[in-house]
C-alpha cells in the first residue's frame, strides 16, 4: 500500500488552529479542577500549606498594528479651529499709498530728513539713525524728494562711506544725480530693496550693483531699462527684451505665448510702421546693441569695447536676430492693409559708428 502523505499543516494568522485552542482549553480546566479539589481538602482538615508558585503559561503573541486614531488626544490647533474668529479681521483693510514728495517746489524742503551743508567742504546726504526710526514706514513705490536748493557735488560724497561705485566728475551729474548714485551704491543698505518698479519688472539693489565697473552686467537691468523705454516711447520703435535674442541665438522657437506677451508689451506698432528696433545682444561673454534703422535700412553695430577679431561673430549673431524677427512678423496681422511692403531685415547693410 502506498502511503500518502498528509497534507502540510497551515497555521492560521492567529498563531493556533482551532483544535490546539480546544486541547489547551481542556488542558486547563483539568489543571484548576484539580487545584480546587486540594484546596478544599486542606480547608477541611485545617492544615495550611504553603502556597506554590503557578506555573506560567505562555499564549502566543498577535502582532496588532495601531495607529494614531486610537489614542485619544486633544492638540492645541483643535482647540484653536474651536475659537471664534474675529470679526475684526475679516473687515477688507483699505490699500496703503505710498507717500509722495514733490521734487520741483521748494515747499518740502524743509519736511525732509536729509542733512547737507552746502558751506562747508564735508557734505552727507544719508540719513541718520534716529531720524529714519522717527520716520513712517513707506512703500516700494514712495519718492523721497531732495528739493530744488539742494546741491551736492562728487567732492561731498565722505570717503569714509562704503561705496561699490563713486562717480567722477567728468560725468557731470547734477546735485539730485550723484545723490541717486550714493544711495543705489551703498553696501549699508539691504540688496533686496526695489529700487525700480515698472509694474510687470522690479529691479532691486542687488541688481543694479552690477552697473559697478569690472563687474558682469546681469540681463535683468537691461530688460528693465527695456522697458521703461517701451513706456516712454510714442510706439514707432520697438524695444526688445533680451529673450527673444536668446531664443534666435540659442535655435529655440518661442512658444505661442511668449510671441503674444513680446508682441503685447514691447511691439506696440506694425511691422510696416516700426522706424527702429532696439535689440541688446549678448555674444562671447560681452554684451553689445543693435540698431534696425529701418527707413535707412542699416543693421548698426554698436559696441564701446569693439574687437576686430570678433567682429564676424557678432555680426553673424546680428543676422540671426534679424531673421528670427522676420520669421516673427509673418502674416496679415502685422501688416496696416493689403499692398503694404514688409521690411526684410536680414539683407539691410551693416553700419559701424564710432563710440566713445
Amino acid at each position: 500500500m502506498e502511503r500518502r502523505s498528509s497534507a502540510p499543516r497551515v497555521v492560521p494568522p492567529g498563531g493556533q488552529c482551532a483544535s490546539c485552542r480546544r486541547d489547551q482549553h481542556n488542558r486547563r480546566s483539568k489543571v484548576s479542577n484539580t487545584t480546587r479539589k486540594k484546596d478544599e481538602v486542606s480547608k477541611s482538615s485545617g492544615i495550611c500549606k504553603p502556597s506554590r508558585p503557578k506555573k506560567q503559561v505562555w499564549s502566543p503573541v498577535l502582532d496588532t498594528t495601531f495607529t494614531v486614531d486610537h489614542i485619544p488626544f486633544i492638540t492645541k490647533r483643535s482647540k484653536k479651529g474651536m475659537e471664534k474668529p474675529d470679526p475684526v479681521s475679516k473687515q477688507p483693510r483699505s490699500p496703503i499709498m505710498p507717500e509722495l514728495v514733490d521734487l520741483t517746489t521748494d515747499d518740502d524742503a524743509d519736511k525732509i530728513p536729509w542733512q547737507f551743508h552746502a558751506n562747508q567742504d564735508t557734505e552727507t546726504a544719508m540719513l541718520s539713525a534716529r531720524r529714519r526710526r522717527g520716520l513712517p514706514a513707506k512703500g516700494t513705490a514712495a519718492v523721497v524728494g531732495i528739493g530744488n536748493p539742494v546741491s551736492v557735488t562728487v567732492r561731498s560724497i565722505l570717503k569714509s562711506m562704503n561705496l561699490v561705485f563713486r562717480p567722477t566728475d567728468d560725468m557731470n551729474l547734477s546735485g539730485v544725480e550723484v545723490a541717486v548714485a550714493t544711495y543705489i551704491f551703498t553696501r549699508a543698505l539691504p540688496d533686496s530693496e526695489i529700487l525700480i518698479d515698472t509694474g510687470d519688472r522690479h529691479a532691486t539693489r542687488a541688481v543694479l550693483l552690477t552697473l559697478a565697473p569690472k563687474t558682469e552686467v546681469v540681463d535683468d537691468v537691461l530688460n528693465t531699462v527695456v522697458r521703461m523705454l517701451t513706456l516712454a516711447s510714442s510706439g514707432d520703435a520697438w524695444f526688445m527684451p533680451t529673450t527673444f535674442m536668446q531664443a534666435a541665438l540659442g535655435g529655440r522657437s518661442l512658444t505661442t505665448a511668449n510671441v503674444t506677451s513680446i508682441r503685447n508689451n514691447y511691439m506696440c506698432s506694425k511691422v510696416d510702421q516700426v522706424t527702429r528696433v532696439y535689440q541688446p545682444v549678448w555674444c562671447d561673454q560681452h554684451w553689445y546693441l543693435m540698431i534696425i534703422d529701418v527707413l535707412r535700412q542699416k543693421l548698426i553695430y554698436l559696441d564701446s569695447l569693439r574687437d576686430p577679431r570678433e567682429d564676424d561673430a557678432r555680426k553673424t549673431a546680428m543676422l540671426r536676430v534679424a531673421l528670427s524677427l522676420e520669421g516673427m512678423t509673418l502674416g496679415k496681422s502685422w501688416l496696416t492693409g493689403p499692398g503694404v511692403m514688409r521690411p526684410r531685415f536680414s539683407v539691410f547693410e551693416f553700419e559701424e559708428p564710432d563710440v566713445p
